[in-house]
C-alpha cells in the first residue's frame, strides 16, 4: 500500500512540474502571436499605426525564405531581406513570445534606410519552429548556427551584425562564449536581462509565491521535460569577456527588465561598449518611442564598427 502512495506522489509531483515547465518553456503553436493582430497591450497601445506599418512593411517587401538545421535537429525558419551584394548583414533575434515583426521593427527600418541587408530569425519554439523556449541556453547555438550560414552562404568578409531583443539579446550575448567569426563586427542588445534566474525570480514573486520553494521547481521542471540547466551561463556572465563591440539599449521605464541590468551588463563589459537610454521607453519598444534617438545611436555605432 506504501509503495502504491509513493507512486502516487511521485506522478502527481511530476505533474505539477510539468505545468511550471508549461508556463515558463513551453509555447504551443495554438497560442503563439500573430503579426497582424497587435494587442492592445500597454507595450504596444500608442504605437499601433507604426506598428502596423512596419509589420505590412516587412511582409510585403520582398524575402527569401531560408531554413536551416539546429544542433539538436529542429528547423528554424528566418527571411532574408538582400539590398545590394557584399553589403553588411543584420541577423535579427526577436524576444520572448514576440515575433520578428514587431521586436525587429527598429533594425528593419534602420536597414532599409541605410542599405544594409536583413536575416529576420524566428526564435526557435516561436512562429513555426519547434522547441522549447530556454531563455538563451539553447538559443545561443541557433544564433551560432545562424551566423555559420550566412558566412558560409556570403564569405567571411560580409560583415555581420547581431541584433536582438530581449530574450533575443541575451542568447546573442551568449552565443559569444561558443567563438563566432570574425566577420561578426558588433553587437546591437536592446533590452537583454542580466540573468535569466532574476527574470523568473521576479515573475515567481509577482504571482504571489515563494520564491525559495518555486524557483528550484522550475529550475528541475527545466532539466526534466525541456532537458537544459537554467542556470548554466547568463548574458552577465558572458558580456565580462566579450571582445566583440557592444551597444547596449534599454527603455528608462522598462517594467519588465528593469534598466538597472543594462548598467550592470555595461559595467560588466571590458571591451568596446556604448549605452543608449530611450527615456520613457518600456520593455521592447525603444524603437517604437523614440525612432530618432534609437536610429542615432545605432548609426554611429555602425559609423565605428564598419569602417
Amino acid at each position: 500500500m506504501l509503495v502504491y502512495i509513493i507512486l502516487i506522489l511521485i506522478v502527481i509531483f511530476l505533474l505539477f512540474l510539468r505545468v511550471l515547465y508549461n508556463m515558463a518553456f513551453s509555447h504551443p503553436k495554438r497560442k503563439r502571436p500573430v503579426a497582424e493582430l497587435i494587442p492592445n497591450s500597454r507595450l504596444y497601445r500608442d504605437y499601433k499605426d507604426s506598428l502596423k506599418e512596419g509589420v505590412t512593411e516587412m511582409q510585403t517587401a520582398p524575402f527569401e525564405e531560408i531554413t536551416i538545421t539546429s544542433y539538436d535537429g529542429l528547423i528554424l525558419h528566418g527571411r532574408f531581406y538582400e539590398k545590394t551584394q557584399n553589403a553588411p548583414i543584420f541577423l535579427c533575434f526577436h524576444g520572448y513570445h514576440g515575433v520578428p515583426e514587431w521586436d525587429g521593427y527598429g533594425a528593419f527600418q534602420i536597414c532599409k534606410k541605410n542599405g544594409y541587408s536583413a536575416l529576420m530569425v524566428e526564435m526557435r519554439a516561436h512562429g513555426r519552429n519547434a522547441g522549447d523556449i530556454t531563455f538563451g541556453i539553447k538559443e545561443r547555438h541557433d544564433v551560432k548556427a545562424w551566423v555559420e550560414y550566412i558566412s558560409a552562404r556570403f564569405g567571411s568578409d560580409v560583415p555581420l551584425i547581431l541584433s536582438g531583443v530581449s530574450m533575443g539579446a541575451a542568447s546573442v550575448l551568449l552565443a559569444t562564449e561558443l567563438c563566432l567569426g570574425k566577420n561578426v563586427k558588433g553587437i546591437i542588445s536592446d533590452c537583454a536581462y542580466s540573468k535569466q534566474s532574476v527574470v523568473i525570480k521576479s515573475t515567481i514573486r509577482d504571482m504571489k509565491l515563494p520564491v525559495s520553494i518555486f524557483y528550484p521547481l522550475v529550475k528541475l521542471s527545466a532539466l526534466i521535460y525541456a532537458r537544459f540547466r537554467l542556470e548554466k551561463s547568463c548574458p552577465l556572465k558572458a558580456i565580462e569577456s566579450l571582445s566583440i563591440p557592444i551597444l547596449l539599449i534599454h527603455g528608462t521605464n522598462d517594467s519588465i527588465i528593469p534598466v538597472a541590468m543594462c548598467e550592470e551588463l555595461y559595467a560588466a563589459c571590458t571591451g568596446a561598449k556604448y549605452k543608449a537610454l530611450i527615456a520613457d521607453a518600456d520593455h521592447a519598444n525603444s524603437a517604437l518611442t523614440d525612432f530618432q534617438t534609437y536610429e542615432q545611436a545605432v548609426v554611429m555605432f555602425l559609423d565605428k564598427v564598419l569602417r
